[in-house]
């Protein structure tokens, strides 16, 4: 002790000296300025840099760090200590308590061995002195290098024992180092020692990690013992990811107060806010506020000051549609999609007022939207501009004509965009579509404000896309489709230059080699012999999109001689221009879904009117459908002799006389599908159109078409795409239990998708399998409304189930009733049917579901689930369904055999669909549970048009007969 006291007398007195010198020099330079020279002091100023470098040597040089400083709103689960920064904390107090936990201990011992190792004791001693590491700890670590390369293995670890845990002389490092926090040590030693705990020169090796919950009673101390305190905080740092945890509004004041760079930590703190790379934040933000001026301009006007923050009263004064610290404060932190949750701004407090501040995802995002608006409104002026001009031969038209139906949403005189598919309602369509059918979706979805826009998504890989448009009348649609199909982000993502020139794909040899293959059997229009390249074809299928919105406008304004005659040419140009860009996409192999939005179907959709809907959907399905390179349609249905002429005929193989719907077909909307037979007549008429479009040439060739109608039936496989598509977004991946629960509680892949977006991104854990208890929270969220929750529960049945799947503990009959404003007589309604499905349990608490709570203390031990989903396979459907038979229907009819119910059980194997139409529970409950037990499902219907085929195997026939249900 005797000589570190003098090592430390050596450094005081060279400091004062260093401060007397420098002393000195100023007050000559200011007594005698007029002699003192420039050089004299130039001379000085070398002399105290050089003293002051010697005395300061910065470590960061030759240590790299390995750890991080990370703020969050999150504990982190793999933390080896976790405490308190509070008002009571001080540098030494928070050491202490580091020192005193074991896995610290073990992280210090191991960081000591991989600094020591490599060195020599005259270069650790070195290293240690350039460290600023404690005097009282150089020796015993020298001490510790040497115990490590001791040759006795047989006393090395009573010797490590000592070196490290002595109390006794000589001290051990482990007591030393924990003394350091209980007296008044150097900070710098302090902070030179911290950098050893975790200390790795390779970034590789595994960093501990250590969380401290900051409270904002911190802010109470003096600022110097404050600061001190986060110096340690980022002096152990440096080799260990330490995280400070606490609410985003205090992690805000503790970054600014104390001067933290952004480079000087990471940020996931991220509260309720959606997070993840900042191309997909910006994307989800996008999405979310399409169509809300009022965040755009909160983010423009942040984005406008030059500080990039402002207070509730300056964001107030700036945007005109906001009036009250209320509706800045929804739009800030209270909305489901509020700018804290998608991470656009972060709030702070400061001089005692609160600061919204623009994130640099926000500042992207307001950017990008400002960049796509300039971009569209430039398009628009465009089109307004050749749509208008006298040199095209049109006239203004006037503004708001209703279409012949009635419906008044044409929006203004210009050119309709084609918009942007958001990516649910795409994942929506795609887990609901299945390849070379029409499916149909009992699923709300909104009006357009504008009927003639349509929209449109492209898969990021480039293979597939998926249009979507209202259905009003078929001209409007097929208008739409066509300019959807060709809109120039196709032409750039999907039919790009490149794709259409490539070897992989069969266009480019079609397209140079063999031309009269393209335009006689696959029928591709706009393709004279003067186009010369695929570029000139792409532009040139942009032109004929434009000559037939010159049509339509000639439409608008009456410029035609016969209407009926006229609106019939503008049908065949756009199901021409459609067939020809569904082909080209065949032949590049691009997917295509096409997502037919019906709003009004149970309104006002009478028989007439579905009646256009069915037959312009079997022609247009007949137009893009393929036998082998042939369009079906020219094949069998053309009658023009000038078209037949010049038509290759297809060499039909009687061993596979089939072609296919190219893509597929998905009609969605209020299909009023559980109450009523409305939409049961229009699948038999829609059934009956596919199967004849149109009546088949006497001279046809002997194939015909396969199309598959799959009507409000959806597979387990459609929930797990469903489950995939949405989920691999938020850095997630399903599992079987959350799928067979999704396929219990929601009715199409559509509910699936929007109930599972309403999830945060996983950040810590990225690729993890969601669990049960993350399902039953999606379910429950406010944005998954209730009248979606099996919807053939009915408006009752559906509240109840949303009080349980709210509820974070078991509920009384009462309290269930209460939350859902519901009668107890009604909740007893109900009670043995959820019961007969295994959802609805009781016990000592009261009622709950039969899935995990979040705090359940079955966690640990597993997932709670319905009793029949799990790893059993050989839980079998009609197991279920006898198990609840047993619970609704009167026992004593078990044995009888010619019971509506239970007699069916008497059949091997059971006939489902009997089932079905005899029991009311059964007709409900059957194909959620056959999709959640992985039963086999339904078999859809499949029908075919074209000639009667002569050459077909019985087997082929029996293939591709209507499927009856089972």
């Amino acid at each position: 002790m005797k000589v570190l006291d003098e090592k430390r007398e050596q450094e005081r007195e060279a400091l004062e000296e260093l401060a007397e010198q420098t002393s000195d020099w100023w007050i000559d330079a200011f007594a005698d300025g007029d002699k003192r020279t420039s050089r004299d002091w130039d001379v000085c100023e070398e002399q105290v840099d050089q003293m002051l470098e010697e005395f300061g040597e910065a470590p960061e040089s030759v240590d790299p760090p390995t750890g991080e400083l990370v703020l969050d709103s999150d504990y982190p689960v793999n933390a080896i200590v976790d405490l308190d920064i509070d008002e009571e904390t001080t540098a030494t107090k928070l050491w202490s308590e580091l020192l005193k936990r074991p896995r610290v201990q073990t992280a210090f011992i191991d960081g000591i061995r991989q600094f020591a190792t490599g060195l020599s004791m005259t270069e650790l001693g070195e290293k240690l002195e350039q460290y600023n590491v404690a005097y009282d700890l150089r020796a015993v670590i020298q001490r510790y290098a040497r115990g490590l390369e001791h040759e006795d293995e047989s006393e090395l670890d009573s010797a490590l024992r000592e070196l490290l845990f002595s109390q006794q002389e000589p001290k051990g490092l482990l007591y030393l180092a924990h003394r350091l926090g209980t007296q008044r040590a150097l900070t710098e030693q302090l902070l030179g020692t911290a950098r050893l705990l975790g200390w790795s020169d390779n970034e590789q090796s595994e960093t501990p990690t250590l969380a401290f919950r900051f409270n904002r009673s911190f802010e109470e101390k003096d600022r110097k013992r404050r600061e001190t305190v986060v110096k340690l905080v980022q002096a152990i740092s440096h080799h260990c990811e330490v995280v400070i945890v606490s609410k985003p509004i205090d992690l805000r004041w503790f970054q600014k107060d104390h001067g933290l760079e952004p480079t000087d930590f990471s940020e996931r703190w991220t509260g309720r806010r959606w997070s993840g790379e900042i191309e997909d934040v910006v994307k989800r933000a996008m999405d979310a506020y399409d169509e809300q001026p009022t965040a755009k301009a909160i983010l423009r006007t942040l984005h406008t000051d030059a500080g990039g923050a402002l207070t509730y009263d300056e964001l107030i004064s700036t945007i005109p549609s906001v009036t009250t610290k209320g509706a800045i404060s929804q739009w800030i932190t209270t909305r489901e999609d509020s700018l804290i949750d998608l991470s656009m701004v972060d709030a702070f407090r400061a001089h005692g007022r609160l600061h919204v501040e623009l994130t640099a995802a926000g500042r992207e995002t307001i950017e990008t939207i400002d960049a796509e608006t300039a971009r569209q409104q430039r398009l628009d002026d465009f089109f307004s501009d050749v749509s208008d001009s006298p040199d095209h031969g049109r006239e203004n038209p006037p503004a708001h004509e209703a279409p012949p139906d009635g419906d008044p949403r044409r929006k203004g005189t210009g050119y309709a965009s084609v918009g942007s598919l958001s990516r649910r309602r795409a994942f929506g369509a795609l887990s609901s579509s299945r390849s070379n059918a029409f499916s149909l979706a009992d699923y709300p979805v909104e009006k357009a404000d504008d009927y003639r826009c349509p929209q449109i998504w492209i898969d990021p890989s480039g293979d597939r896309v998926v249009t979507s448009a209202e259905y009003v009348n078929p001209l409007q649609y097929w208008v739409s489709t066509a300019r959807a199909l060709t809109d120039p982000r196709i032409f750039e993502w999907l039919l790009s230059e490149d794709r259409l020139e490539s070897s992989d794909h069969d266009f480019s040899n079609l397209f140079y080699e063999h031309r009269q293959v393209l335009r006689s059997s696959r029928c591709l229009g706009e393709l004279p012999d003067k186009i010369k390249t695929t570029s000139d074809y792409a532009d040139a299928l942009m032109d004929a999109r434009d000559e037939l919105t010159k049509l339509t406008t000639r439409l608008h304004n009456d410029n035609f001689d016969d209407e009926a005659s006229f609106r019939g040419t503008i049908v065949c140009n756009a199901l021409g221009l459609v067939g020809t860009v569904v082909h080209i996409m065949d032949l590049v192999d691009v997917d295509i879904v096409r997502e037919v939005r019906l709003p009004t179907f149970s309104q006002d959709f009478d028989s007439e009117r579905w009646d256009a809907l069915v037959k312009t959907m079997a022609v247009g399905s007949a137009i893009q459908s393929k036998y082998a390179q042939f369009s079906a349609f020219r094949q069998l249905f053309e009658t023009r002799q000038e078209k037949l002429d010049w038509t290759i005929f297809a060499d039909v193989d009687a061993d596979d006389p089939f072609g296919e719907l190219i893509g597929s077909f998905v009609l969605v909307g209020d299909f009023a599908y559980q109450n009523g037979e409305k939409y049961s007549q229009f699948v038999e008429d829609l059934r009956s159109e596919l199967r004849n479009p149109r009546d088949s040439r006497d001279d046809a060739p002997e194939f015909n078409v396969k199309i598959t109608l799959w009507a409000f039936e959806f597979e387990r496989k459609q929930f797990e795409q469903a489950a995939d598509l949405i989920l691999s977004e938020k850095n997630l991946s399903p599992t079987a239990d959350p799928v067979s629960l999704l396929c219990l509680f929601s009715e199409t892949p559509y509910d699936a998708v929007e109930a599972l977006d309403g999830l945060k991104t996983e950040t810590k854990h990225p690729g993890r399998s969601i669990r049960v208890d993350e399902i039953r929270f999606a379910l429950a969220k406010e944005t998954f409304s209730a009248n979606r929750i099996c919807p053939w529960l009915g408006a009752a049945g559906q509240d109840f189930v949303k009080v349980l799947l709210e509820a974070t503990e078991p509920l009384s009959v009462t309290e269930i009733c209460n939350r859902a404003g519901r009668d107890r007589s009604t909740w007893y309604d109900y009670v043995d049917e959820l019961k007969a499905t295994g959802l609805l349990t009781e016990d000592d608490g009261g009622w709950r579901l039969a899935i995990i709570f979040r705090d359940d203390e079955h966690h640990t031990s597993g997932d709670v689930v319905p009793w029949y989903i799990g790893d059993d396979d050989s839980v079998l459907l009609q197991d279920v369904l006898w198990e609840a038979a047993e619970i609704l229907v009167d026992t004593e009819r078990i044995v009888d055999p010619d019971d509506p119910v239970f007699g069916v059980f008497f059949d091997a194997p059971i006939n489902i669909d009997r089932l079905r139409r005899s029991w009311s529970w059964g007709a409900s409950w059957i194909d959620p549970i056959r999709a959640a037990t992985g039963a086999p499902k339904r078999r859809p219907h499949i029908m075919t048009f074209g000639p009667t085929l002569e050459q077909v195997s019985i087997q082929q026939l029996t293939e591709t007969r209507t499927a009856a249900p089972s």
